[in-house]
Protein backbone atom coordinates (compact mmCIF):
# COMPACT_ATOMS: atom_id res chain seq x y z
CA UNK A 1 0.00 0.00 0.00
CA UNK A 2 1.77 3.17 -1.30
CA UNK A 3 -0.38 5.54 1.17
CA UNK A 4 0.65 3.69 4.31
CA UNK A 5 4.58 3.12 2.64
CA UNK A 6 4.53 7.07 1.98
CA UNK A 7 3.42 7.87 5.65
CA UNK A 8 6.19 5.68 6.75
CA UNK A 9 8.82 7.54 4.60
CA UNK A 10 7.30 10.80 5.93
CA UNK A 11 7.80 10.29 9.54
CA UNK A 12 9.98 12.76 11.24
CA UNK A 13 11.14 14.03 14.52
CA UNK A 14 10.82 18.14 16.02
CA UNK A 15 13.66 20.00 14.35
CA UNK A 16 15.25 20.58 18.11
CA UNK A 17 15.87 17.22 18.63
CA UNK A 18 18.72 17.70 15.79
CA UNK A 19 17.83 14.00 14.80
CA UNK A 20 19.01 12.91 11.47
CA UNK A 21 16.65 10.26 9.35
CA UNK A 22 17.84 8.14 7.17
CA UNK A 23 15.33 5.05 5.60
CA UNK A 24 15.62 2.00 3.62
CA UNK A 25 12.81 0.18 2.64
CA UNK A 26 13.37 -3.30 1.68
CA UNK A 27 11.09 -5.49 -0.68
CA UNK A 28 10.91 -8.85 -0.33
CA UNK A 29 7.77 -9.22 -2.85
CA UNK A 30 9.52 -9.66 -7.03
CA UNK A 31 5.86 -8.81 -7.93
CA UNK A 32 6.32 -5.39 -7.10
CA UNK A 33 8.31 -2.68 -9.65
CA UNK A 34 11.06 -1.70 -7.76
CA UNK A 35 11.10 1.44 -9.96
CA UNK A 36 7.23 2.34 -8.79
CA UNK A 37 8.90 2.40 -5.27
CA UNK A 38 11.59 4.14 -5.70
CA UNK A 39 9.53 7.11 -7.29
CA UNK A 40 7.22 7.26 -4.79
CA UNK A 41 9.18 6.78 -1.54
CA UNK A 42 12.69 8.44 -2.37
CA UNK A 43 13.51 12.11 -0.97
CA UNK A 44 16.14 13.94 -0.41
CA UNK A 45 15.50 16.29 2.28
CA UNK A 46 17.16 18.31 4.35
CA UNK A 47 16.92 15.70 7.94
CA UNK A 48 16.02 12.94 5.90
CA UNK A 49 17.35 10.10 3.24
CA UNK A 50 14.94 7.32 1.65
CA UNK A 51 16.28 4.73 0.08
CA UNK A 52 14.74 1.58 -1.67
CA UNK A 53 16.41 -1.84 -1.54
CA UNK A 54 14.85 -4.95 -3.33
CA UNK A 55 16.35 -8.55 -2.79
CA UNK A 56 17.55 -10.81 -5.71
CA UNK A 57 15.24 -12.79 -4.63
CA UNK A 58 12.74 -13.51 -1.53
CA UNK A 59 14.98 -13.57 0.85
CA UNK A 60 12.46 -13.79 3.74
CA UNK A 61 11.35 -11.47 7.07
CA UNK A 62 14.71 -12.81 8.90
CA UNK A 63 17.22 -11.87 6.06
CA UNK A 64 15.41 -8.72 4.97
CA UNK A 65 15.72 -7.77 8.61
CA UNK A 66 19.23 -8.19 8.14
CA UNK A 67 19.73 -6.31 5.25
CA UNK A 68 18.64 -3.46 6.90
CA UNK A 69 20.74 -3.45 9.63
CA UNK A 70 23.80 -4.33 7.90
CA UNK A 71 23.22 -1.25 5.67
CA UNK A 72 22.30 1.04 8.55
CA UNK A 73 23.86 4.49 8.79
CA UNK A 74 22.83 4.71 12.86
CA UNK A 75 22.92 4.00 16.31
CA UNK A 76 19.49 2.30 16.42
CA UNK A 77 17.41 1.61 13.49
CA UNK A 78 13.43 1.22 13.36
CA UNK A 79 11.91 -2.01 12.64
CA UNK A 80 8.23 -1.21 11.42
CA UNK A 81 5.84 -3.86 8.80
CA UNK A 82 4.79 -2.65 5.57
CA UNK A 83 0.81 -2.67 6.51
CA UNK A 84 1.42 -0.69 9.50
CA UNK A 85 0.02 2.90 10.26
CA UNK A 86 2.27 4.61 12.67
CA UNK A 87 1.68 7.56 14.91
CA UNK A 88 3.57 10.71 13.45
CA UNK A 89 5.49 11.10 16.90
CA UNK A 90 6.69 7.37 16.80
CA UNK A 91 10.35 8.10 15.95
CA UNK A 92 10.12 10.88 18.78
CA UNK A 93 8.92 8.09 20.81
CA UNK A 94 12.24 6.40 20.23
CA UNK A 95 14.22 9.05 20.42
CA UNK A 96 12.66 10.36 23.74
CA UNK A 97 13.40 6.52 25.02
CA UNK A 98 16.85 6.70 23.90
CA UNK A 99 17.31 9.69 25.63
CA UNK A 100 16.13 8.22 28.97
CA UNK A 101 17.62 4.84 28.57
CA UNK A 102 20.81 5.39 26.36
CA UNK A 103 22.11 1.39 27.53
CA UNK A 104 19.40 -0.23 26.30
CA UNK A 105 19.09 -2.33 23.15
CA UNK A 106 15.78 -2.92 22.51
CA UNK A 107 12.88 -0.41 22.77
CA UNK A 108 9.65 -1.88 22.28
CA UNK A 109 6.63 -0.07 20.68
CA UNK A 110 3.47 -0.46 20.76
CA UNK A 111 0.86 -2.39 17.67
CA UNK A 112 -2.94 -1.62 17.95
CA UNK A 113 -4.65 -4.01 16.03
CA UNK A 114 -7.96 -3.39 14.99
CA UNK A 115 -10.94 -4.72 16.68
CA UNK A 116 -11.64 -8.55 15.70
CA UNK A 117 -14.10 -8.94 12.84
CA UNK A 118 -14.38 -12.54 11.66
CA UNK A 119 -14.15 -15.58 14.04
CA UNK A 120 -10.81 -16.27 13.34
CA UNK A 121 -9.51 -13.09 14.51
CA UNK A 122 -11.75 -13.38 17.57
CA UNK A 123 -10.32 -17.03 18.61
CA UNK A 124 -6.76 -15.41 17.82
CA UNK A 125 -7.48 -12.56 20.18
CA UNK A 126 -9.01 -14.50 22.41
CA UNK A 127 -6.37 -16.82 23.07
CA UNK A 128 -4.25 -14.22 23.70
CA UNK A 129 -1.86 -15.10 20.17
CA UNK A 130 -1.49 -10.80 20.08
CA UNK A 131 -0.63 -10.23 23.22
CA UNK A 132 2.90 -8.99 22.52
CA UNK A 133 1.38 -6.37 19.86
CA UNK A 134 0.84 -3.91 22.63
CA UNK A 135 3.05 -5.45 25.26
CA UNK A 136 4.75 -2.13 26.09
CA UNK A 137 1.67 -0.91 27.58
CA UNK A 138 1.08 -3.91 29.94
CA UNK A 139 5.10 -4.12 31.17
CA UNK A 140 7.75 -1.77 32.23
CA UNK A 141 10.53 -3.97 30.98
CA UNK A 142 9.16 -6.65 28.52
CA UNK A 143 11.22 -9.56 27.24
CA UNK A 144 10.63 -8.88 23.65
CA UNK A 145 8.39 -7.01 21.13
CA UNK A 146 6.98 -8.15 17.98
CA UNK A 147 9.34 -6.47 14.41
CA UNK A 148 5.91 -4.56 13.32
CA UNK A 149 7.28 -1.74 15.71
CA UNK A 150 10.74 -2.43 17.11
CA UNK A 151 13.78 0.11 17.89
CA UNK A 152 17.13 -1.86 18.29
CA UNK A 153 20.76 -0.93 18.76
CA UNK A 154 22.35 -1.15 15.03
CA UNK A 155 25.86 -0.19 14.05
CA UNK A 156 27.11 -1.11 17.11
CA UNK A 157 25.50 -4.82 17.24
CA UNK A 158 27.93 -7.11 15.10
CA UNK A 159 27.11 -9.68 16.39
CA UNK A 160 23.20 -10.36 16.63
CA UNK A 161 20.95 -11.15 13.76
CA UNK A 162 17.76 -12.55 12.70
CA UNK A 163 18.21 -15.91 12.59
CA UNK A 164 16.75 -17.37 8.85
CA UNK A 165 15.86 -20.90 10.36
CA UNK A 166 12.44 -19.08 10.63
CA UNK A 167 9.56 -18.86 8.14
CA UNK A 168 10.17 -16.18 5.38
CA UNK A 169 7.13 -14.79 6.25
CA UNK A 170 7.80 -13.77 9.69
CA UNK A 171 6.85 -15.76 12.93
CA UNK A 172 9.23 -15.93 16.15
CA UNK A 173 12.34 -14.31 14.61
CA UNK A 174 11.72 -10.75 16.73
CA UNK A 175 11.26 -13.13 20.08
CA UNK A 176 14.76 -14.94 19.13
CA UNK A 177 16.12 -11.88 18.45
CA UNK A 178 15.28 -10.01 21.59
CA UNK A 179 15.97 -12.50 24.05
CA UNK A 180 19.73 -13.25 22.18
CA UNK A 181 20.22 -9.21 22.35
CA UNK A 182 19.50 -9.16 26.18
CA UNK A 183 22.03 -9.29 28.36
Amino acid sequence: DIDILQGIANLGVNSVLKVDIKMLFVLDNMDVPVEQLQVALQSYRSHSLVRVWKNQKNEGASNSRNTILAQSFGDHVVLLDDDIIPSSHLLEAYVGGILRHPKAKIYVGTTTLPPPQTLMQMALYACEMTFFYNIAEKKKNPPWGVTANLCVVARTNKEHRFADCYPKTGGGEDVDFCLRMKP
